[in-house]
């Protein structure tokens, strides 16, 4: 697969000494530089990143992704625990909003596979009770969790946090 450049693309990606009018997977790999938020400031669109290389590992085992372009790859179904392999620090350091890790398929069991416990949820100190319940906190969660740790975490009794979550 190979896609057209314009000049000015073909010049930005492939450089003013040597512009190359198309873009296969292959100059990708032979370019360190060729990253998918460079050919993306070069106006190609996902659809057509997503042609050039459809397998989201591909892109991760070349080191032309990283986890913060995990939720623009929505065309590649990209994961950030299953694909990326990322662990709950990694996770807590990306400031996502709760929306943004729902629609990437993130939810609170792929959280707890990552890492997470109550004791390190205050990484995440932007998601408040709401959003750890959307992401899918349980009473089946909460049940074994001191009422302290709960009152700390989310400035609610027990009996409050469980009557609140399904």
């Amino acid at each position: 697969m190979r896609l057209r450049l314009t000049a000015g693309q073909a010049v930005f990606l492939h450089g003013f000494m040597s512009p190359k009018r198309t873009l296969s997977w292959e100059d990708v790999m032979s370019n360190d530089a060729l990253t998918m938020r460079r050919m993306l400031e070069a106006n190609l669109s996902f659809d057509s990143l997503h042609r050039l290389q459809p397998d989201t590992g591909a892109w991760i085992r070349a080191k032309r992704v990283t986890l913060l372009d995990c939720p623009a790859m929505a065309l590649w179904s990209a994961h950030p625990t299953r694909d990326f392999q990322a662990e709950v620090g990694d996770l807590a350091e990306t400031k996502w909003s709760v929306d943004t890790m729902l629609a990437m398929g993130l939810t609170y069991p792929d959280l707890e596979h990552a890492g997470l416990c109550f004791s390190n949820m205050p990484l995440f100190s932007h998601v408040r009770f709401l959003g750890w319940a959307q992401l899918g906190l349980s009473r089946a969660h909460v049940a074994d969790v001191p009422e302290a740790v709960l009152i700390r975490l989310f400035g609610l009794s027990k009996f409050d946090v469980i009557r609140s979550l399904k």
